[in-house]
């Protein structure tokens, strides 16, 4: 392999693991509102519309994260190739 090629890999590994930490830290963010939200509305009833929006919402958010490990497993895998 050739030294342009490996450093383009790098490169594009560090841009992808960057993006990865980006949408981490985004979705840590939005889980924690969820959490706080959830701790308010905690002694109201929980199967109130407002509960179910931010169920959906949590379980939005594990989809994302989901699917940035996803990403990531590949680029792992892919540079091991």
């Amino acid at each position: 392999m050739s030294s342009l090629i490996f450093l383009d890999r790098v490169l594009s590994l560090d841009k992808t693991m960057e993006r990865a930490e980006l949408q981490l830290d985004d979705t840590l963010s939005a889980m924690g509102t969820a959490y706080a939200q959830m701790q308010l509305i905690g002694a109201k009833d929980i199967d109130s519309g407002r509960a179910q929006r931010l169920r959906e919402d949590i379980a939005d958010e594990v989809h994302s994260l989901h699917d940035v490990v996803e990403a990531m497993d590949e680029v792992y895998l892919s540079r091991g190739a």
